[in-house]
Protein backbone atom coordinates (compact mmCIF):
# COMPACT_ATOMS: atom_id res chain seq x y z
CA UNK A 1 0.00 0.00 0.00
CA UNK A 2 2.99 2.45 0.81
CA UNK A 3 4.64 1.78 -2.83
CA UNK A 4 0.85 2.28 -4.20
CA UNK A 5 1.07 5.74 -2.01
CA UNK A 6 4.50 6.33 -3.09
CA UNK A 7 3.93 5.94 -7.03
CA UNK A 8 0.79 8.43 -6.54
CA UNK A 9 2.91 10.74 -4.79
CA UNK A 10 5.34 10.63 -7.60
CA UNK A 11 3.08 10.77 -10.66
CA UNK A 12 1.25 14.09 -8.79
CA UNK A 13 4.39 15.77 -8.13
CA UNK A 14 5.57 15.41 -11.72
CA UNK A 15 2.07 15.98 -13.06
CA UNK A 16 2.68 19.40 -11.11
CA UNK A 17 6.04 19.95 -12.39
CA UNK A 18 5.07 20.07 -15.85
CA UNK A 19 2.04 22.29 -15.08
CA UNK A 20 2.85 25.03 -13.35
CA UNK A 21 0.46 27.88 -13.63
CA UNK A 22 0.89 31.59 -12.51
CA UNK A 23 -1.85 34.43 -12.89
CA UNK A 24 -0.52 38.16 -12.99
CA UNK A 25 -2.83 41.48 -12.21
CA UNK A 26 -1.51 44.22 -13.92
CA UNK A 27 -2.54 47.81 -15.07
CA UNK A 28 -2.12 51.44 -15.59
CA UNK A 29 -3.09 55.10 -14.69
CA UNK A 30 -3.08 58.15 -16.54
CA UNK A 31 -4.21 60.95 -15.29
CA UNK A 32 -3.89 65.01 -15.90
CA UNK A 33 -4.92 68.15 -17.44
CA UNK A 34 -4.86 69.79 -21.22
CA UNK A 35 -7.52 70.77 -23.85
CA UNK A 36 -8.77 68.87 -26.95
CA UNK A 37 -10.09 69.32 -30.05
CA UNK A 38 -13.50 68.25 -29.75
CA UNK A 39 -13.27 66.20 -32.99
CA UNK A 40 -14.31 62.71 -33.57
CA UNK A 41 -10.58 61.23 -32.50
CA UNK A 42 -10.17 63.09 -29.59
CA UNK A 43 -14.10 62.69 -28.38
CA UNK A 44 -16.76 65.58 -28.99
CA UNK A 45 -16.47 66.67 -25.48
CA UNK A 46 -12.58 67.18 -25.75
CA UNK A 47 -12.86 70.80 -26.05
CA UNK A 48 -11.76 73.09 -23.66
CA UNK A 49 -9.64 72.98 -20.29
CA UNK A 50 -10.27 70.53 -17.86
CA UNK A 51 -8.66 67.40 -15.75
CA UNK A 52 -8.33 64.31 -18.51
CA UNK A 53 -8.31 60.59 -17.49
CA UNK A 54 -6.55 59.13 -20.10
CA UNK A 55 -4.42 62.29 -21.42
CA UNK A 56 -1.88 60.51 -22.91
CA UNK A 57 -3.00 56.43 -22.74
CA UNK A 58 -5.80 55.16 -21.88
CA UNK A 59 -5.93 53.98 -18.05
CA UNK A 60 -6.42 49.63 -17.84
CA UNK A 61 -6.52 46.95 -15.76
CA UNK A 62 -6.46 43.13 -16.50
CA UNK A 63 -4.86 39.76 -15.87
CA UNK A 64 -2.88 37.47 -17.46
CA UNK A 65 -1.59 34.20 -16.75
CA UNK A 66 0.22 31.43 -18.14
CA UNK A 67 0.54 27.63 -17.96
CA UNK A 68 3.26 24.92 -18.54
CA UNK A 69 2.18 21.96 -20.10
CA UNK A 70 4.91 19.86 -20.58
CA UNK A 71 7.11 19.17 -23.62
CA UNK A 72 7.73 23.17 -24.29
CA UNK A 73 3.65 23.16 -24.73
CA UNK A 74 2.53 25.89 -22.95
CA UNK A 75 -1.37 27.61 -22.39
CA UNK A 76 -1.89 31.72 -21.95
CA UNK A 77 -4.54 33.50 -21.11
CA UNK A 78 -5.92 37.80 -21.14
CA UNK A 79 -8.29 39.36 -19.51
CA UNK A 80 -8.31 43.40 -20.07
CA UNK A 81 -10.62 46.34 -19.39
CA UNK A 82 -10.16 50.18 -20.00
CA UNK A 83 -10.94 52.70 -16.76
CA UNK A 84 -13.20 55.42 -18.69
CA UNK A 85 -14.87 58.18 -16.64
CA UNK A 86 -13.30 56.80 -13.59
CA UNK A 87 -15.13 53.42 -14.36
CA UNK A 88 -14.14 50.26 -16.08
CA UNK A 89 -15.35 50.43 -19.65
CA UNK A 90 -15.67 47.85 -22.32
CA UNK A 91 -13.22 44.95 -22.50
CA UNK A 92 -10.16 45.17 -24.56
CA UNK A 93 -8.55 41.88 -24.60
CA UNK A 94 -9.84 38.55 -23.86
CA UNK A 95 -7.85 35.77 -24.74
CA UNK A 96 -6.50 31.98 -24.55
CA UNK A 97 -4.38 30.23 -26.45
CA UNK A 98 -1.77 27.44 -26.55
CA UNK A 99 2.46 28.53 -27.85
CA UNK A 100 4.84 26.22 -28.35
CA UNK A 101 7.96 26.08 -30.53
CA UNK A 102 5.86 26.03 -33.60
CA UNK A 103 4.27 29.39 -32.92
CA UNK A 104 1.83 30.44 -30.98
CA UNK A 105 -2.25 30.60 -31.80
CA UNK A 106 -4.84 32.86 -30.09
CA UNK A 107 -8.48 32.91 -30.07
CA UNK A 108 -10.40 36.17 -28.91
CA UNK A 109 -10.86 39.70 -28.78
CA UNK A 110 -7.45 41.34 -29.30
CA UNK A 111 -5.36 43.93 -31.01
CA UNK A 112 -5.64 44.21 -34.98
CA UNK A 113 -2.66 43.02 -36.30
CA UNK A 114 -2.09 46.59 -37.89
CA UNK A 115 -2.40 47.67 -34.61
CA UNK A 116 0.78 45.45 -33.12
CA UNK A 117 2.52 45.31 -36.35
CA UNK A 118 2.61 49.07 -37.35
CA UNK A 119 2.67 50.23 -33.90
CA UNK A 120 6.47 50.68 -33.12
CA UNK A 121 6.93 53.00 -36.41
CA UNK A 122 4.46 55.21 -33.98
CA UNK A 123 6.87 56.63 -31.83
CA UNK A 124 4.68 58.53 -30.12
CA UNK A 125 2.46 55.87 -30.17
CA UNK A 126 -0.60 57.85 -30.98
CA UNK A 127 -1.47 59.51 -27.46
CA UNK A 128 -5.20 60.32 -26.88
CA UNK A 129 -4.40 63.89 -27.23
CA UNK A 130 -2.35 65.73 -30.54
CA UNK A 131 -1.34 62.33 -31.52
CA UNK A 132 -0.49 63.46 -35.07
CA UNK A 133 -0.98 59.86 -36.74
CA UNK A 134 -4.30 59.60 -35.52
CA UNK A 135 -5.21 62.70 -35.96
CA UNK A 136 -4.60 63.25 -39.81
CA UNK A 137 -5.79 59.44 -40.11
CA UNK A 138 -2.77 57.46 -41.48
CA UNK A 139 -1.74 55.18 -38.77
CA UNK A 140 -3.05 51.42 -38.08
CA UNK A 141 -2.28 51.85 -34.07
CA UNK A 142 -5.92 53.61 -33.91
CA UNK A 143 -7.53 53.05 -37.41
CA UNK A 144 -9.79 55.72 -38.83
CA UNK A 145 -13.24 53.65 -40.17
CA UNK A 146 -15.65 56.67 -41.44
CA UNK A 147 -16.93 58.74 -38.30
CA UNK A 148 -15.34 55.86 -35.22
CA UNK A 149 -12.13 54.45 -34.61
CA UNK A 150 -10.87 50.62 -34.36
CA UNK A 151 -7.65 49.43 -32.32
CA UNK A 152 -9.26 45.67 -31.88
CA UNK A 153 -11.41 43.09 -33.18
CA UNK A 154 -13.13 40.41 -31.63
CA UNK A 155 -13.66 36.43 -32.20
CA UNK A 156 -10.21 36.38 -33.87
CA UNK A 157 -8.51 33.12 -34.63
CA UNK A 158 -4.96 34.34 -34.91
CA UNK A 159 -1.08 32.99 -35.19
CA UNK A 160 2.03 33.73 -34.98
CA UNK A 161 4.57 32.29 -35.82
CA UNK A 162 8.58 31.75 -34.30
CA UNK A 163 11.56 34.26 -35.13
CA UNK A 164 12.94 33.11 -37.96
CA UNK A 165 16.05 35.08 -38.48
CA UNK A 166 14.57 38.32 -37.62
CA UNK A 167 11.28 37.53 -39.72
CA UNK A 168 7.59 37.06 -37.80
CA UNK A 169 4.83 36.30 -39.96
CA UNK A 170 1.36 36.90 -38.22
CA UNK A 171 -2.12 35.76 -39.42
CA UNK A 172 -5.46 36.54 -38.23
CA UNK A 173 -9.11 35.17 -39.23
CA UNK A 174 -12.71 36.02 -38.68
CA UNK A 175 -15.62 34.39 -39.73
CA UNK A 176 -18.30 36.01 -41.36
CA UNK A 177 -20.87 34.46 -38.57
CA UNK A 178 -18.75 36.18 -35.95
CA UNK A 179 -19.06 39.47 -37.55
CA UNK A 180 -22.19 40.48 -36.17
CA UNK A 181 -24.47 40.23 -39.36
CA UNK A 182 -27.42 42.40 -39.32
CA UNK A 183 -29.86 43.71 -41.90
CA UNK A 184 -27.24 47.40 -42.10
CA UNK A 185 -24.58 45.19 -42.61
CA UNK A 186 -25.09 42.58 -44.10
CA UNK A 187 -22.57 42.70 -46.86
CA UNK A 188 -19.67 41.55 -44.69
CA UNK A 189 -17.49 38.77 -45.44
CA UNK A 190 -15.21 37.04 -43.85
CA UNK A 191 -12.15 38.89 -42.84
CA UNK A 192 -8.53 37.76 -42.77
CA UNK A 193 -5.09 39.62 -41.78
CA UNK A 194 -1.30 39.09 -42.47
CA UNK A 195 1.41 40.64 -41.33
CA UNK A 196 5.09 40.54 -40.63
CA UNK A 197 8.03 42.27 -39.08
CA UNK A 198 11.98 42.18 -39.86
CA UNK A 199 14.27 42.96 -37.68
CA UNK A 200 17.95 42.98 -37.21
CA UNK A 201 20.22 44.99 -34.54
CA UNK A 202 18.98 48.32 -34.88
CA UNK A 203 16.69 47.88 -38.04
CA UNK A 204 12.94 47.26 -38.11
CA UNK A 205 10.86 46.64 -41.02
CA UNK A 206 6.96 45.89 -40.76
CA UNK A 207 4.09 45.01 -42.99
CA UNK A 208 0.19 45.03 -42.74
CA UNK A 209 -2.67 43.69 -45.02
CA UNK A 210 -6.41 43.19 -43.60
CA UNK A 211 -9.27 42.15 -46.30
CA UNK A 212 -12.34 44.64 -46.63
CA UNK A 213 -14.88 45.14 -43.61
CA UNK A 214 -17.50 45.29 -46.28
CA UNK A 215 -18.64 45.41 -50.00
CA UNK A 216 -20.01 48.74 -49.90
CA UNK A 217 -19.22 51.06 -52.42
CA UNK A 218 -16.16 52.67 -51.58
CA UNK A 219 -14.70 50.06 -49.53
CA UNK A 220 -11.08 48.15 -50.06
CA UNK A 221 -8.34 46.59 -48.52
CA UNK A 222 -6.33 48.48 -45.93
CA UNK A 223 -2.76 47.74 -45.70
CA UNK A 224 0.26 50.16 -44.61
CA UNK A 225 4.12 49.73 -43.90
CA UNK A 226 6.75 50.94 -41.41
CA UNK A 227 10.59 51.19 -41.38
CA UNK A 228 12.49 52.48 -38.29
CA UNK A 229 16.48 52.64 -37.24
CA UNK A 230 17.89 53.17 -34.53
CA UNK A 231 21.01 55.35 -34.76
CA UNK A 232 22.46 55.86 -31.46
CA UNK A 233 22.03 59.21 -30.52
CA UNK A 234 18.16 59.36 -31.89
CA UNK A 235 15.51 57.32 -33.64
CA UNK A 236 13.55 57.80 -36.74
CA UNK A 237 10.77 56.35 -38.15
CA UNK A 238 8.53 56.44 -41.28
CA UNK A 239 5.28 55.27 -42.16
CA UNK A 240 2.75 54.79 -44.72
CA UNK A 241 -1.37 53.73 -44.44
CA UNK A 242 -4.02 52.92 -46.69
CA UNK A 243 -7.42 52.74 -45.35
CA UNK A 244 -10.30 50.66 -45.74
CA UNK A 245 -12.83 53.64 -47.45
CA UNK A 246 -11.56 55.69 -49.94
CA UNK A 247 -13.17 58.65 -48.40
CA UNK A 248 -11.19 58.26 -45.32
CA UNK A 249 -7.85 58.43 -47.69
CA UNK A 250 -4.27 57.42 -47.35
CA UNK A 251 -0.90 59.27 -46.46
CA UNK A 252 2.88 59.27 -45.16
CA UNK A 253 3.75 59.76 -41.16
CA UNK A 254 7.32 60.62 -40.09
CA UNK A 255 8.98 60.58 -36.51
CA UNK A 256 12.12 61.41 -34.34
CA UNK A 257 12.85 60.78 -30.91
CA UNK A 258 15.39 62.12 -29.23
CA UNK A 259 15.96 60.48 -25.61
CA UNK A 260 18.00 62.66 -23.24
CA UNK A 261 18.86 60.42 -19.90
CA UNK A 262 15.63 59.80 -18.36
CA UNK A 263 13.64 62.61 -20.91
CA UNK A 264 12.85 60.97 -24.48
CA UNK A 265 11.07 64.27 -26.60
CA UNK A 266 9.92 63.66 -30.09
CA UNK A 267 8.38 65.14 -32.80
CA UNK A 268 6.03 64.33 -35.60
CA UNK A 269 4.15 65.03 -38.66
CA UNK A 270 1.63 62.92 -40.70
CA UNK A 271 0.06 64.09 -44.15
CA UNK A 272 -2.84 62.69 -45.89
CA UNK A 273 -3.02 62.43 -49.58
CA UNK A 274 -6.73 63.16 -50.13
CA UNK A 275 -9.57 62.23 -47.98
CA UNK A 276 -13.26 63.04 -48.62
CA UNK A 277 -15.47 65.33 -46.74
CA UNK A 278 -19.11 66.13 -48.01
CA UNK A 279 -17.72 65.06 -51.23
CA UNK A 280 -14.88 67.59 -51.29
CA UNK A 281 -11.34 66.44 -51.66
CA UNK A 282 -9.26 67.58 -48.04
CA UNK A 283 -5.53 67.19 -47.22
CA UNK A 284 -4.84 66.68 -43.38
CA UNK A 285 -1.91 67.38 -42.25
CA UNK A 286 -0.48 67.79 -38.59
CA UNK A 287 2.46 68.32 -36.34
CA UNK A 288 2.90 66.80 -33.06
CA UNK A 289 5.40 66.72 -30.12
CA UNK A 290 5.79 64.31 -27.46
CA UNK A 291 7.95 64.14 -24.05
CA UNK A 292 8.28 61.56 -21.56
CA UNK A 293 10.54 62.25 -17.98
CA UNK A 294 10.91 58.87 -16.60
CA UNK A 295 10.85 59.48 -12.80
CA UNK A 296 11.15 55.51 -12.74
CA UNK A 297 10.60 52.33 -15.01
CA UNK A 298 7.04 51.98 -14.12
CA UNK A 299 5.98 55.68 -13.64
CA UNK A 300 6.89 59.27 -16.11
CA UNK A 301 5.60 62.22 -16.18
CA UNK A 302 4.62 63.57 -19.85
CA UNK A 303 3.42 66.41 -22.29
CA UNK A 304 1.87 65.89 -25.75
CA UNK A 305 0.66 68.41 -28.06
CA UNK A 306 -0.75 68.38 -31.46
CA UNK A 307 -1.69 71.24 -34.29
CA UNK A 308 -3.61 70.48 -37.83
CA UNK A 309 -4.18 72.41 -40.78
CA UNK A 310 -7.86 73.66 -41.49
CA UNK A 311 -8.21 70.52 -43.94
CA UNK A 312 -7.50 67.76 -40.56
CA UNK A 313 -9.99 70.45 -38.46
CA UNK A 314 -12.49 69.69 -41.20
CA UNK A 315 -11.77 66.27 -41.43
CA UNK A 316 -11.88 65.60 -37.39
CA UNK A 317 -15.01 67.59 -37.59
CA UNK A 318 -13.42 69.31 -34.97
CA UNK A 319 -14.28 72.60 -33.04
CA UNK A 320 -10.50 73.78 -32.74
CA UNK A 321 -7.33 73.09 -34.35
CA UNK A 322 -4.97 72.74 -31.52
CA UNK A 323 -4.93 70.00 -28.61
CA UNK A 324 -2.32 69.34 -25.62
CA UNK A 325 -2.05 67.38 -22.52
CA UNK A 326 0.16 67.05 -19.59
CA UNK A 327 0.08 64.31 -16.52
CA UNK A 328 1.36 61.73 -14.63
CA UNK A 329 1.57 58.04 -16.09
CA UNK A 330 2.04 54.88 -14.00
CA UNK A 331 2.36 50.97 -14.72
CA UNK A 332 1.41 48.51 -12.07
Amino acid sequence: MNKILALVAGAWAGVMAHAQSNATLYGRMDSGLGNGNGGYYEGKNSKGFSEILGGGVTPIWGIRGKEDLGGGLSASYALEWAIVNQKVGSARLSTVGLRSNWGQIDLGRMQTLANTTLGEYDLGWSPNRGGAFSLAGVTGVNQKILTSIRARQSDQIRFISPNMGGVTIRGSYVFKGDRGLTQENRNVDNLFSVAGTYKKEKLSIGLAHESKLDNTLGSSNAWGTGVRYDFGSFVAAATYFDNHYDSDGKGYGLSVLVPIGALNVGLQYAWNRGAIVDKKSVKPAVVGFFSNYYLSKRTSLYFNAGRMNEDARIYQTAGRRGSWATGITHNF
